[in-house]
């Protein structure tokens, strides 16, 4: 079987894995996931903050991210430019409110705001959401590819956001697929063991 085709088979066995927990254990899982978030020093001495709005089935880090904003932290969120035909990262200067479904499905800011600039999104910290990841930092999407290019040669710290069921032992990856630093589940925080090191 080719790597595309062994990624749409992990993607399917994952989306159900994820789909399938209780409401319950999500909205506990997703607290703790928030206070890891927290905690974790590198994501608040962030100058710029790359985030997004969860699914339902995804972790919600509404409440951390709500705080942030309080803050007057800047964090911004992919957006789907008709223009370019493709995402850039835009600012939400409302969150969480003004925004709504996007070109996926994936809730995005409305308004006017700016893109961010290639500066700012060099300084980025990224929390990243995904199907499925390895301790590898390996990372499996929904097939879109939309974080792929968006996080395309970017040299800022990436943190994949995730339940402890979406972590597994291997995931195919291919050249062009952005790898995590960190991943964050609800017990705890793992660095990435980037070939095997």
């Amino acid at each position: 079987m080719n790597i595309s085709g062994e990624k749409s088979n992990l993607r399917r066995k994952f989306l159900e894995k994820r789909n399938s927990l209780p409401e319950d254990f999500r909205m506990q899982a997703s607290g703790k996931i928030c206070c890891e978030i927290r905690s974790f020093g590198k994501i608040a001495e962030a100058e710029y903050l790359a985030a997004f709005c969860h699914s339902g089935a995804e972790p919600n880090i509404d409440p951390f991210l709500s705080e942030e904003a309080g803050k007057g932290k800047s964090i911004y969120f992919p957006r789907y430019n008709p223009d370019i035909g493709q995402y850039e990262m835009a600012k939400a200067d409302k969150f969480p409110v003004g925004f709504r479904k996007g070109k996926f499905g994936i809730q995005e800011p409305i308004g006017d705001s700016e893109p961010a600039t290639d500066d700012k999104i060099r300084k980025m910290t990224w929390l990243v959401p995904g199907v499925a990841f390895d301790k590898s930092g390996a990372r499996l999407g929904h097939g879109n590819g939309i974080y792929d290019r968006l996080l395309k040669e970017r040299d800022g710290l990436k943190i994949g956001i995730c339940f402890s069921v979406q972590i597994t032992e291997n995931i195919p990856s291919e050249d062009y697929d952005a790898k995590m630093d960190y991943m964050i589940c609800e017990k705890g925080k793992i660095k990435c063991k980037r070939n095997g090191g």
